[in-house]
């Protein structure tokens, strides 16, 4: 009777262990199940508020894309988005997909700074606003909202059915959007008259310290 209920109480101590280790390989295995390719963004200062140019982002950002495996990665172009809250980006369309497409080696980065056909994921006729009101006051003063917004890329991928899916994560870099204050002439003031031989003064003295 001893020896059953060990053997008994010993399988299933061994199923139980392989339950576990089942589980755990699973586990490991679906926390390993990544995307291929990884994305960095840096925004160089200084950030405009005119909306419009970032219709073509060459030498205002650094983008950096990594292939991750050892495999060619294939047929990769950029999606974007200008966030400035949860409720309020603009992104590209889903559909959206530049004419040239970009290809990887395995373990091949490339850094995209100048590139017109990439980086024109943010152009007026391929972007969407979170709501109608949104974009159509951006395409109408061509001006971002004041306020602290972020830029964030992704690297997507189109088969040769035309399906879109991403390749890696989402990116994103900080972009505070302010506007320069509006010059305000403190002088002549309230009529004031300016004398030729003070503003003749001034140029003279200009031209001499140019010199």
């Amino acid at each position: 009777m001893m020896t059953r209920f060990f053997l008994r109480k010993s399988s299933h101590n061994i199923i139980g262990l392989l339950i576990m280790i089942l589980l755990t390989t699973t586990l490991t295995a679906t926390a390993q199940q990544g995307y291929p390719l990884n994305v960095t963004v840096v925004v160089k200062p200084p950030a405009s508020s005119v909306f419009s140019e970032y219709s073509d982002l060459s030498n205002k950002v650094i983008i950096t894309i990594q292939n991750t495996v050892n495999r060619p990665v294939n047929r990769i172009f950029l999606h974007g988005r200008l966030v400035k809250t949860s409720d309020e980006f603009i992104t590209t369309l889903e559909d959206y997909y530049p004419s040239q497409l970009l290809s990887f080696n395995p373990f091949e980065t490339k850094t995209l700074i100048v590139d017109p056909v990439q980086l024109r994921f943010l152009r007026k006729d391929v972007v969407r606003g979170s709501f109608p009101e949104l974009l159509q006051q951006v395409l109408q003063t061509d001006l971002l909202p004041e306020g602290n917004w972020t830029l964030c890329v992704t690297a997507e991928s189109i088969d040769l059915n035309g399906l879109i899916a991403p390749v890696s994560g989402e990116a994103c870099f900080p972009v505070n959007i302010t506007r320069a204050n509006v010059p305000v002439i403190t002088s002549p003031f309230n009529g004031q008259n300016v004398s030729c031989l003070s503003l003749l003064s001034k140029r003279a003295l200009q031209k001499a310290l140019t010199l």
